[in-house]
């Protein structure tokens, strides 16, 4: 089992580095589409680009109808028992939504509503913050470039343990409104 959680300093890595934070955002936003679907949200597109630097993770639409744009920032965490360091993962992907972040979100959110929903009177962004264990991690990024059926099925049962309280693996915070544009 290849240890994905390794600490990257050597400069000869960074083709690593890079495969190993496209694995763990692309877990991420897995994670995050089944967690909308299972809180009764329809995922309406994923990875919409505008560019070669903006995307959005998530466009979905709630129950009532609401659109929302949605960020998906995904952490790794090691020491899920200890209340100190439990959320330890949640700031360092707080930060990682800085200005230009937020500039790039509005701008593919606007060409998206030009595109694809003239009628309507905006979107909501929203973040969702996600920090998964790295033990989790591995088996998940080992799962996912198999593309088994095993990695949905551990996905699905992950989100019901977070929903039931049974696991500290996964971590999940649903910013909703984290800013509001209007087109």
């Amino acid at each position: 089992m290849t240890d994905y959680c390794q600490d990257f300093s050597d400069k000869d890595d960074t083709d690593q580095r890079r495969r190993w934070r496209k694995n763990l955002g692309a877990i991420g936003e897995t994670i995050a589409a089944r967690y909308l679907e299972h809180t009764g949200w329809q995922i309406a597109r994923r990875s919409f680009r505008h560019g070669r630097s903006t995307e959005a993770d998530l466009i979905a639409v709630d129950q009532s109808g609401l659109k929302a744009v949605i960020e998906v920032k995904t952490r790794s965490f090691r020491a899920a028992s200890r209340a100190s360091t439990k959320f330890s993962w949640y700031e360092s992907a707080v930060q990682s939504i800085d200005r230009e972040k937020r500039r790039r979100l509005i701008t593919v959110t606007q060409r998206f509503h030009a595109l694809f929903d003239q009628g309507t009177s905006g979107y909501r962004l929203d973040v969702i913050f996600i920090g998964i264990h790295s033990n989790l991690v591995v088996t998940l990024n080992e799962l996912r470039q198999d593309d088994s059926h095993e990695f949905h099925q551990l996905v699905a049962s992950s989100i019901r343990d977070f929903f039931e309280g049974e696991d500290d693996k996964l971590q999940i915070i649903h910013c909703q409104e984290a800013f509001v544009t209007k087109s």
